[in-house]
């Protein structure tokens, strides 16, 4: 097993239909990944089918995709971006509906009466982008849109005259019917459940909506201008409903929950947006149903169920690679994809994700098993060494123990594994290999992983949270095969017992310690070395190392350019993080402006420069000290200022980097230590303490931090003695900015 570097891909992703339920896959991430191990034109296997742009970005590389979908919206989105319609299509369908009559006028004029109110500003009928709610309130409190008359823009409140002023629903009961009846019969036992679900649609969304249905099974349309409508509507049934949380959160929609304040948004705005949501996503690929085969310059092959249920079976020689993004569990998703599948293509289409329904909470335990169950049903296909790339977004311990556990357990073989800056992706290769040994030995479970610990924490050599130290010890249990269940053998709570014994470990006080979190659960905080071993250089002093390093060879660097050369040199569970490499750029760098921008090295942190600075600050603290009265004597970079007094004599570290894990094994100085370093490191070194508790106490508690601007103020002053000088180098301690100042 190799720590492989991290492949991040590309920055700006475009916007997808639902994409706040499907994982955020980087474009270009899967063409460095997959492209450098497997010809193209060959056969790729993706079993489970999560992520539709996964599938269109490997069968646009060239490669024979044959993906298994069980949901049938994640079916229909593969199916219809393979198609990459055309806006002008779409644009002609949705006026098809905007002309169709409703109550004797157009129906999409009809839609926008429900969201016109007056201005409160100047009184003019303005349409809404959306409504603002409190939960388990009868009437919005106010909305939000432009008016085109006086241009106020933004949210406003809506006044008891606006709120009469909107036109009255019809009977709300025949169309919440219509919702239930299209999904579950009347006597089914899950329509309960169903119910739970539809709460999530405020009357005015229910009604609209259910009459662009009915309208739609009315019009002569073509069969593709039928399938433009419905992916239209697909997109705009997620805009419809009431989990669109105001303000937006960090994170995305996982639960059915209905926030404590969200929007209603209007619904033929969202329709209009939705246009631009599924046109222009690249090229059209062929997208065939199994068995029959897409063209070898590159397509789709999809069988509408699960794998183990795949009708012919396909030759087990067929597929040279497997390629998925893992799901995690989103109850929201999966219970709205019942729903929406029901409203758009009846109940036969509901009955392969039914059981989403009734499932109000997905355990991590459950989805273990479910991974597993897909892994076990993809083995047979991967004869040989076969690869299995499988990728993790918005990534977790729990997540993360699921899947390595679930591979395990299917027979799998962990071969390279990478985790980005952030701990929120993964990415890993499996091949087949050998099933978990059964566990004889507890004790051996806890050698391995404890030692894992130490190990990785050694290699950082600085504290480090919980998830990747989590990560370092499930991969040594993979390794060892010890992590997951012997080969038949039924997973029984597989990641309860798990974190009993992984979180043991931590709590060994003679092997770690721990800066801050919670007494309650061991998955917070920054864990560390009980007794770090002497000489240790800290991963952040060795990333700015090699920035400094990058910086300082010929020509401008891209951003990109600079991560790619950095995650090279710190593979796995070291890549650094893109706000740690900003960070350190802009200690050293200025970025250029243009298509592409270019970190430039600033002309004063060149070697040359920086050297004569070395040398002025080093004369100006030896002067400096001789004119206090101190014995003054030097040792390189450092100099002592030495007294009668031990308690009042100075050592100073004159630093040209904010590289301190020299300092962590300094015993021998007495009194009082400062450093002493360039203005333009300030923000650096501020970034490290904040992230890095044990130098952070340890700088304060035996250091005081100086710049040389500082100490040049200080060496000009005419009234300088010792007393003041106490006070001065504690004026200006490092801070942290979002800006960096290059401050000499």
């Amino acid at each position: 097993m190799v720590f492989s570097p991290y492949i991040p891909g590309s920055e700006t992703k475009p916007e997808y239909p639902l994409d706040r339920f499907l994982p955020p896959l980087p474009p270009g991430m899967i063409r460095q990944w997959v492209s450098a191990q497997i010809p193209r034109g060959s056969w790729i296997l993706d079993p489970i089918g999560n992520s539709p742009q996964l599938v269109l970005d490997l069968a646009r590389m060239g490669y024979l995709v044959l993906v298994t979908a069980n949901n049938p919206v994640n079916a229909f989105l593969i199916e219809m971006l393979a198609q990459s319609p055309d806006k002008a299509s779409l644009e002609e369908a949705l006026g098809i509906l905007a002309r169709t009559d409703f109550n004797g006028q157009p129906l999409e004029k009809s839609i926008r009466a429900f969201y016109t109110v007056p201005c409160t500003n100047c009184g003019y009928a303005m349409e809404v982008s959306s409504f603002l709610w409190q939960k388990e309130e009868t009437s919005p409190f106010g909305f939000r849109g432009t008016c085109p008359n006086c241009q106020k823009s933004g949210e406003q409140a809506l006044t008891p005259e606006a709120k009469a002023s909107l036109p009255s629903l019809s009977s709300y009961s025949i169309y919440h019917a219509r919702a239930l009846e299209s999904v579950v019969a009347l006597d089914d036992p899950q329509r309960n459940q169903l119910e739970t679900a539809l709460n999530c649609y405020l009357p005015r969304a229910m009604v609209i909506l259910q009459t662009i249905l009915l309208k739609l099974t009315k019009l002569p349309l073509s069969s593709r201008q039928v399938n433009l409508l419905q992916a239209l509507l697909l997109s705009t049934f997620d805009s419809a409903n009431s989990l669109w949380a105001y303000p937006p959160p960090p994170t995305r929609r996982r639960q059915l929950t209905i926030p404590a304040v969200f929007r209603e948004n209007n619904i033929w705005q969202a329709l209009e947006r939705s246009i631009d949501l599924w046109s222009g996503k690249g090229t059209p690929v062929s997208c065939k149903q199994w068995p029959d085969n897409p063209p070898l310059s590159g397509g789709i092959s999809m069988f509408k169920g699960r794998l183990r249920d795949l009708e012919p079976l396909a030759e087990t020689d067929l597929v040279q690679a497997a390629v998925s993004i893992l799901p995690r569990p989103n109850q929201a998703f999966w219970t709205l994809s019942a729903v929406w599948s029901g409203w758009l293509w009846g109940k036969a289409a509901v009955q392969p994700i039914k059981q989403a329904l009734s499932r109000q909470r997905y355990d991590w335990n459950w989805h273990t098993n479910a991974l597993r169950s897909s892994f076990q049903a993809s083995r047979p296909y991967l004869t040989g060494s076969k690869p299995f790339f499988m990728a993790i977004f918005e990534n977790e311990h729990n997540f993360l123990s699921a899947a390595l556990y679930a591979a395990k357990s299917a027979g799998l073989s962990l071969q390279s594994f990478s985790l980005s800056g952030d701990n929120l992706a993964v990415q890993s290769c499996w091949k087949p290999g050998a099933f978990p040994l059964e566990q004889t030995e507890p004790s051996r479970f806890m050698d391995v992983g404890s030692t894992a610990a130490v190990d990785f924490l050694t290699s950082k050599a600085q504290p480090c949270e919980y998830e990747p130290l989590h990560a370092a010890m499930l991969i040594a249990l993979c390794r060892e095969d010890l992590l997951g269940v012997p080969d038949g053998k039924k997973l029984d709570l597989p990641l309860t017992e798990t974190y009993r014994q992984t979180d043991s470990i931590l709590l060994d006080k003679a092997r770690f310690t721990r800066f801050g979190g919670g007494s309650s659960s061991t998955d917070s905080g920054l864990y560390w070395l009980a007794d770090p071993p002497p000489g240790i250089e800290t991963l952040a002093d060795r990333i700015e190392q090699k920035v400094i390093d990058l910086l300082h060879q010929p020509g401008d660097l891209s951003q990109a350019g600079i991560k790619e050369a950095l995650y090279q040199v710190f593979p796995g569970l070291l890549t650094p993080s893109d706000q740690y490499i900003t960070t350190c750029l802009e200690s050293y760098a200025g970025l250029l402006p243009g298509e592409i921008p270019q970190w430039s090295l600033r002309a004063n942190e060149r070697y040359e420069k920086r050297q004569e600075d070395l040398e002025e600050i080093r004369a100006k603290c030896a002067s400096l000290g001789a004119d206090l009265k101190f014995d003054v004597l030097k040792d390189g970079d450092t100099i002592k200022w030495l007294s009668g007094d031990p308690a009042h004599c100075y050592t100073i570290f004159i630093k040209l980097t904010a590289q301190l894990s020299s300092l962590y094994s300094d015993r021998s100085s007495t009194g009082k230590k400062v450093i002493i370093l360039p203005g333009s490191r300030a923000n650096l070194l501020a970034y490290k303490l904040k992230h890095d508790p044990y130098l952070n106490n340890l700088i304060a508690s035996h250091f005081m931090v100086v710049k040389f601007r500082q100490l040049r103020a200080i060496y000009e002053n005419p009234l300088i003695t010792r007393d003041l000088w106490d006070i001065l180098i504690k004026e200006d301690p490092p801070e942290l900015s979002a800006a960096q100042l290059a401050l000499l």
